[in-house]
Order: structure tokens, then C-alpha cells, then sequence
């Protein structure tokens, strides 16, 4: 798509991993590696059914809803107040709507409706914000490394703040993305009103 699109390549600008700074692309990854393993899973592939099946609630809470809550309720919020500062003008011509709700609107019910038509069990809280912290710390440093050494920001408004702003940015991000994760933690509990937390 990049290299059809001139204003996008400059957008994203030339190095072959710059799309990792796109945290819509991190969650669109985890979201099929995720539904591609349960499917896996629901045809009985592995062998050892119960420990994948503790896997898969882990990412399920650990990485799938809190990171579909976030991306989509953060983008279509910021784009509802100044749609510039996630997809530059040049760029939206280029962007269908059903593109653009395919990437940062399905992911919040279909996060959802995976909780509330199966069960996933709770994994103990130590762990599950662990394995995101993990992912938000992998991320951030992306961000950081690209930035600070290529000069290459993927957000505008990571462009204009000062180097300790950018930080303090970064880290309330990853903050909401952590607060989600509680979100995910009630909801699955309102739903699922005799669910435990793992053993």
C-alpha cells in the first residue's frame, strides 16, 4: 500500500519497520494471532489442550481486550477532536471509512463478544498485567528508538511535545491501556458472575 501511495510512504516514512510504530498494527496482530489460536485450539491441534487453554485466556485478557479497548476508544477519540492528528489530510483520501472502521471500531465488540459467548477464566492479576507490561514496555521503546534516533515520530502530536512531555505521554498511555485491562477484569466478572481467578 505504501509504495502505491506516495503521501502514505511519507507519512510512515522509508524504513521497512516503521509500521511497528503503529500501535493499530501491533493490535491487529495480536487480534489474529489470537482468534487464529483459538481455532487451533477449538479443533483439538494440541496436544495438550488444558495448557494451551490457559494460554489463550492469558493473551485473551492480558493483551486482546485491553489493547481493542484502547486503540479503538483512544483513536476515535483523538479523531473526533482533530482528525489530523491521527491521519494527516493527504492521507485520508486514501483511507476508506470502512477501512478505517475495520481497523478501529470492530475491534472493540469483537474483543467483547469473544468474552461474552465463551468463557475465559481469569488469569491471576500479577501475571496478566505483567505480560502487558511487557508488550507496553516492547512498544514504548520502539517509539522511543525510532524517534529519538531516526527523528521519526508516527503520532503528530508526539512530534510537537519536548522530549520529557513525549515521556510523560507515553507512560498515561500505557497507564489507560493498564486501566483497561481492569475494565476487562469487571466485565468478564459481571458476565460470568461465578468466575475465580486461576489457581
Amino acid at each position: 500500500m505504501w509504495d502505491v501511495n506516495p503521501h502514505l510512504k511519507a507519512s510512515v516514512g522509508e524504513g521497512k519497520l516503521r509500521f511497528l510504530c503503529i500501535l493499530t498494527v501491533w493490535n491487529l496482530y495480536i487480534h489474529f494471532f489470537f482468534f487464529g489460536w483459538c481455532l487451533l485450539n477449538d479443533l483439538r491441534v494440541f496436544k495438550n489442550e488444558r495448557f494451551e487453554k490457559r494460554r489463550e485466556d492469558l493473551v485473551y485478557h492480558s493483551l486482546v481486550v485491553p489493547l481493542g479497548l484502547f486503540v479503538g476508544i483512544a483513536f476515535w477519540s483523538i479523531y473526533l477532536y482533530d482528525p489530523d492528528m491521527m491521519i494527516p489530510e493527504n492521507v485520508r483520501q486514501y483511507f476508506p471509512a470502512w477501512y478505517n472502521h475495520c481497523l478501529h471500531t470492530l475491534i472493540i465488540p469483537g474483543s467483547l463478544i469473544e468474552g461474552f459467548c465463551y468463557f475465559h477464566q481469569l488469569p491471576k492479576r500479577r501475571s496478566g498485567i505483567s505480560l502487558l507490561s511487557k508488550v507496553l514496555f516492547s512498544y514504548g521503546a520502539i517509539i522511543l528508538y525510532f524517534g529519538y534516533f531516526q527523528q521519526f515520530w508516527i503520532y503528530p502530536l508526539l512530534r510537537v511535545l519536548p522530549f520529557p512531555l513525549k515521556l510523560l505521554f507515553i507512560a498515561f498511555c500505557c497507564c489507560l491501556v493498564i486501566f483497561h485491562y481492569f475494565v476487562g477484569e469487571i466485565l468478564n466478572k459481571l458476565w460470568w458472575k461465578n468466575n475465580i481467578y486461576e489457581q
